[in-house]
């Protein structure tokens, strides 16, 4: 086996957002405050802003704006800017403020007729798209909307997210200013071409791995290693799938909600209990819970403290900050952290990032999956 050492800079290279968000100048159109970006015949990018300055850095939804320019016309006529592209023709009222149902439409058509759509215009045909958490989710959880629609038309909103910075890839904030960042799906029916399209834009979707999509077990429980492997065979006795075992949070030692040394009562040896679940055919993921940051009853806490410049000695948490890039080089290149990271064979995947976001927009598991 060939170990390949990493430079820190791999770990950014791999986590960082690429892509080509500075749109094609000839496909822009600029009105005042607001600002048009033809992307397709069928996907227009509207931006209003208070102070006449636009966003080109890349987002988690958009890292790439740039294409060939489409095919439209420009009309000025009353004080109406108007943009058609063949299958969209756009609507916005010059000088006339943030986007609202009085001032912007965009007219399409659909099964042969004549549809308008209006700011604040609601989807309830909207096929959906994903959700974030299930937390605190008690029977059905409602999906945020997607891309695709029974109604032809989709609405997605990108006003609130964070942007990534051109000369590195890294997170920052949105300006303090008042904005308004949309982008209009008009397919129609033609799903196909919608999800094409927007991979140009969003990039190439890579395939999840089997099992992701197989059985998983998890309960909040002070389960030790011999009741989990009790609980795996009694899986196989039963004839009963499974794939993934996750281990909840009581791997760790229980002296706070977050937790990075393992529970040595529970857990007395810890790679050969991994080692089992793996000689099963099975898949072991940890659950973490970074909020409190790295405390100083931790094993790694020493070297975790000294490597972010902070007095061993002092006690002191070191907060989490998954922001910040000297904190994230060391949250996952340092031994003994990351949900176990130091079992180098392993490998086992921490599964719940709980943490308020650390950017408005921005949560915790940005990046954690890729640099694990």
């Amino acid at each position: 086996m060939t170990i390949i050492h990493q430079s820190p800079s791999d770990l950014f290279e791999r986590i960082q957002f690429t892509g080509q968000p500075v749109a094609n100048a000839d496909s822009v159109v600029i009105s005042g405050q607001g600002r048009f970006t033809i992307l397709t015949e069928r996907l227009i990018r509207m931006e209003w802003s208070e102070t006449g300055r636009f966003e080109d850095h890349g987002t988690y939804a958009f890292p790439t704006r740039y294409a060939s320019k489409p095919d439209f016309t420009v009309q000025v006529e009353a004080g109406v800017l108007t943009i058609d592209t063949g299958a969209l023709r756009l609507r916005y009222l010059r000088d006339s403020g943030r986007f609202a149902p009085e001032n912007l439409s965009i007219t399409f058509d659909l099964d042969d007729k004549s549809k308008t759509w209006r700011p604040g215009v609601a989807d309830p045909l909207n096929l959906r798209g994903t959700r974030r958490t299930i937390d605190v989710c008690e029977g059905d959880a409602a999906l945020e909307e997607g891309m695709l629609s029974r109604a032809g038309w989709a609405l997605f909103d990108d006003s609130h997210s964070v942007v990534f910075n051109h000369e590195d890839g890294w997170v920052a904030p949105r300006p303090d200013y008042e904005i308004q960042d949309w982008y209009f799906f008009g397919y129609g029916h033609d799903y196909r071409a919608a999800l094409a399209d927007y991979t140009h834009f969003g990039g190439r979707i890579p395939l999840i791995p089997r099992y992701v999509l197989g059985a998983w077990w998890s309960r909040y429980w002070a389960y030790s290693d011999q009741d989990l492997k009790d609980l795996v065979i009694d899986f196989e006795r039963r004839a009963l799938p499974l794939d993934v075992l996750v281990v909840d949070m009581d791997w760790h030692t229980p002296y706070s909600w977050t937790g990075y040394t393992w529970n040595q009562e529970l857990f007395p040896d810890p790679p050969a209990f991994l080692q089992w679940v793996h000689d099963r055919g099975l898949r072991a993921t940890l659950n973490l819970h970074p909020a409190e940051g790295v405390q100083a009853f931790e094993e790694i806490y020493p070297r975790f403290a000294k490597a972010m410049g902070v007095d061993p000695e002092s006690g002191d948490p070191i907060p989490f900050r998954i922001t910040d890039k000297k904190f994230v080089r060391n949250y996952f290149e340092l031994d003994g952290l990351a949900a176990g990271r130091n079992l180098r064979d392993e490998r086992p995947r921490p599964t719940a990032l709980d943490q308020p976001p650390s950017l408005p927009g921005f949560g915790p598991t940005w990046g954690a999956p890729d640099a694990l």
